[in-house]
């Protein structure tokens, strides 16, 4: 909650709000993720996929797709690396659902340990983007803009391909 208040531009913690913190406890998992967030949400780098679902909410809350373009520049980051590195990340980002170990598995000896995880990091942005613009039409309407403005990227070309058609 604290750290919400903080990326809202509040970063006062109304005395209601902290003693209901304090009773609810807290988990050091995610203290340590949003540990150094910074005073304004559209700084925010993306490094842990929770800092995805902070953009997510971010997104959903306001409507506002600057959160959006946020996270489709970091899928973008890792898939315009090369045209085989975003044809890695939409295949895993469609095996995702099943079996996305399987398939990361032998990426490592292509990516290596980290390279692997920020793969993994970036299909799953790319398999929200396509999964919320089912639901959300201006995540959509972002996406077929970003394609637009990028044509010919690697990142283009597998939004495009993840954009729903109906």
């Amino acid at each position: 909650m604290a750290g919400a208040l903080r990326l809202a531009g509040d970063p006062s913690v109304p005395p209601e709000v902290r003693s209901r913190i304090a009773q609810a406890g807290s988990d050091e998992i995610l203290k340590r993720q949003l540990a150094g967030l910074p005073s304004q949400l559209l700084d925010l780098q993306i490094t842990l996929p929770t800092h995805l679902d902070i953009l997510w909410g971010a997104a959903f809350a306001s409507g506002d797709d600057r959160y959006v373009l946020k996270i489709i520049d970091f899928f973008a980051k890792t898939a315009n690396q090369s045209n085989q590195a975003a044809l890695d990340i939409a295949k895993l980002a469609t095996t995702m659902p099943g079996d996305p170990k399987g398939f990361g598995r032998s990426l490592r000896s292509k990516y290596g340990d980290r390279g692997v995880v920020q793969l993994v990091f970036a299909a799953t942005a790319l398999w929200a983007l396509s999964s919320n613009a089912r639901q959300h039409p201006f995540i959509k309407e972002t996406m077929v803009r970003y394609t637009n403005d990028r044509f010919g990227t690697p990142a283009a070309t597998v939004i495009f391909l993840s954009i729903p058609r109906k």
